[in-house]
């Protein structure tokens, strides 16, 4: 009680004599003591994660405070953060900066007196509340509150992987992956003479056929062109000649679906496949009959390391949203990204668009090698081969929320494997419903969830 009491006054000392030194410069003392604004500095934090080895690595993080904003109940007399922080940052040496009609001082759990705020510059444990108190500069009124930093007991963004270590694949060279009627196949390149394998979903990717090789084709299959389309697999060879498997087929047994031939495979959505003569885009919902979808910005069209996704509109469930992106040699900095809008209705249903990268766009998506695509809980993600020269290999994934207009690194929860960031082995991606799959060159897949999704 005698150090509540010498705590209080002398603070009331403290403020009657700033309340003085402010009167000598004519200020004029007021009875107003609450706090108009609260917010915290940048602070780092540490992630700890398990390898595939089973050792444990640590990896700092900078949360800035400037994506942390506070509520002031002046009612209740409570500081919140509005969103609450990720359950691993660090805020036991958050550093407050507060703006009051008052003199400010503060106490922590662990404290018996209140200290003076030295605004900006000390350093707090936030883990439990903090007392805060405003003294007017009348040297009479105060007012107090109570400031809590809120941490998610889960982090529901975050994605967390598994490595399955018994699962029995093996590949050679590059590969790329598709999802169709519950299975995963992995086409490999293994060196010129394509191969795939295969899961059932059923088995939780535990348990793979084993890799053979293409046949049917008069080419070679290009075992990177590989989509689905109505749950059928179609690739392109190296004449030009599109081909068809079934999933009966497991992706190993082609036929030609007939004699015209194109450039490139690019893509499909609900309606049709969608191919490129080098002049045009053309879509078919027959492999007969083709139309065509678009020719402007054609030599923008992408070469290599193209990925497709189709998704349902948010404004409209009859409208697919389909975005296609790769590289080309006419874009040096950034990668080609394309757009296009799907439906029954011809005034809806559009022609492929290409995402013209304007000068004021510091956000389009990067050119790396290996650009992988996905999409999932409603964003886009992109990842590839950094070309950082301190951070090569495969590092951050990208996100886009509009379409693929802009692309945002995300340097946070929704992370690569730790194990594999900076490895520059081939790597190909799917998703199927709330997993993604990710299987690298040589015996390594991946399962990655959501952390709100049951794993």
């Amino acid at each position: 009680m005698r150090k509540s009491i010498y705590a209080i006054a002398t603070l009331l000392f403290a403020t009657l004599t700033f309340t003085a030194c402010l009167k000598d410069n004519d200020t004029e003392s007021t009875p107003e003591c609450s706090i108009t604004s609260f917010s915290v500095g940048d602070f780092v934090s540490y992630v700890t994660v398990t390898r595939e080895n089973g050792t444990d690595t640590t990896y700092s993080r900078t949360i800035s405070g400037k994506n942390v904003y506070f509520n002031i109940d002046q009612v209740n007399n409570v500081i919140s953060n509005v969103d609450s922080l990720v359950s691993w940052a660090n805020i036991t040496r958050l550093v407050p900066t507060v703006y009051s009609e008052g003199v400010v001082a503060y106490k922590t759990k662990a404290d018996s007196l209140y200290r003076y705020l030295n605004n900006g510059k000390d350093s707090i444990d936030f883990t439990y509340p903090v007392d805060f108190t405003v003294l007017a500069y009348d040297g009479v009124n105060k007012k107090s509150y109570t400031v809590k930093v809120n941490k998610s007991a889960t982090d529901a963004d975050s994605l967390i992987w598994v490595r399955l270590n018994s699962a029995d694949i093996s590949l050679t060279g590059k590969s790329h992956s598709v999802v169709a009627n519950n299975n995963l196949y992995v086409f490999a390149e293994n060196d010129g003479t394509p191969t795939v394998c295969s899961t059932s979903f059923l088995s939780e990717g535990m348990s793979w056929t084993e890799p053979v090789e293409l046949t049917g084709a008069e080419g070679t299959i290009d075992y990177a062109s590989v989509v689905v389309f109505q749950d059928e697999l179609y690739a392109i060879d190296n004449n030009g000649y599109i081909y068809r498997s079934t999933t009966a087929e497991h992706g190993q047994s082609w036929t030609k679906t007939g004699e015209q031939t194109f450039k490139q495979l690019l893509g499909a959505d609900s309606y049709r496949l969608y191919a490129s003569d080098g002049s045009q885009i053309l879509g078919s919902e027959d492999m007969e009959n083709w139309t065509t979808f678009g020719s402007n910005s054609i030599d923008l069209l992408p070469q290599t390391d193209i990925s497709s996704v189709c998704y349902t509109s948010k404004t409209n469930s009859n409208i697919d949203v389909v975005v296609m992106t790769g590289l080309t040699s006419a874009l040096d900095n950034c990668a080609s990204v394309w757009y296009k809008l799907s439906a029954t209705d011809n005034d809806v249903d559009q022609e492929w668009n290409y995402i013209n990268i304007s000068s004021d766009n510091k956000w389009a998506l990067p050119n790396m090698q290996g650009l992988q695509m996905f999409h999932l809980n409603n964003h886009l993600y992109a990842t590839g081969l950094s070309k950082d020269e301190n951070a090569k290999g495969y590092q951050f994934f990208y996100r886009s929320d509009d379409n693929g207009i802009t692309w945002r690194q995300i340097n946070s929860l929704f992370m690569l494997p730790p194990s594999m960031r900076g490895s520059d082995e081939p790597i190909s991606i799917c998703v199927s419903g709330n997993n993604i799959w990710m299987v690298q060159s040589g015996d390594k897949v991946w399962r990655g969830r959501l952390s709100s999704s049951n794993m």
